[in-house]
């Protein structure tokens, strides 16, 4: 389901903004509906992230607190690594969370850019689906409305 319409069956926009918003996004490449929505002050950037999580069929976090954070695991990553990919691993179970600053990016990265990008670190092993997943965590955490 496209973004536009969780947001009309959420009840968050009209049909007609959603049109709105659409022939301003074909004039403005690279802006999504969402960040139009929040730049038009329709609607709130964490009205927007929880339709995008819903999209995509996963939870969405308001905060992540900093008890959830596993010390060993941010041991395993090089801090030139981190740095360069803007990403703190929180924690391992099953998955790997992490925070990421650069979210925009990293949201779009395509299965061989993801393997690329991770290529020798344990956030390769979860695989792209679930690293999305945790990417639209960080995008909520985050509280950047241009996101």
């Amino acid at each position: 389901m496209k973004i536009g319409d969780i947001l009309v069956r959420n009840g968050d926009l009209s049909p007609e903004q959603v049109e709105a918003l659409l022939r301003d996004q074909a004039s403005r490449p690279g802006k999504r509906l969402g960040e139009l929505a929040v730049e038009r002050e329709w609607l709130p950037d964490s009205t927007v992230l929880k339709a995008l999580a819903e999209q995509f069929h996963l939870d969405f976090m308001e905060t992540v607190d900093p008890e959830h954070f596993d010390e060993a695991l941010i041991r395993t990553l090089s801090v030139d690594w981190a740095r360069s990919h803007q990403m703190l691993p929180i924690r391992v179970d099953g998955t790997v969370s992490a925070a990421i600053a650069n979210t925009d990016e990293l949201s779009a990265l395509d299965d061989a850019q993801f393997r690329d990008v991770f290529s020798g670190s344990p956030i390769k092993r979860i695989g792209r689906d679930r690293f999305i997943r945790n990417v639209l965590i960080a995008i909520g955490n985050s509280g950047d409305a241009g996101l």
